[in-house]
């Protein structure tokens, strides 16, 4: 497996136990919090499921650039 798909396995496994873990105190997952402090406010995701996106776009990124790079069979 390359590096990039191991790397991005890790990433959505890691993401998916997070979540895991995050739901067994209460059997819910907070994926998003909004802080604020007098005018200023910003949101918090979670990054659990930031992993995961990020695993996953790397999965398909890898796939796209394997096929890409794959040799031609037209001998």
């Amino acid at each position: 497996m390359p590096a990039s798909r191991t790397a991005a396995a890790v990433l959505m496994i890691g993401g998916g136990l997070a979540n895991f873990l995050d739901r067994l105190p209460d059997g819910r997952v907070t994926d998003y919090v909004v802080l604020s402090a007098g005018p200023l406010r910003t949101g918090v995701f979670n990054l659990a499921d930031a992993a995961i996106l990020t695993g996953a776009i790397l999965w398909l990124g890898s796939g796209i650039t394997r096929r890409r790079d794959a040799p031609s069979s037209d001998a």
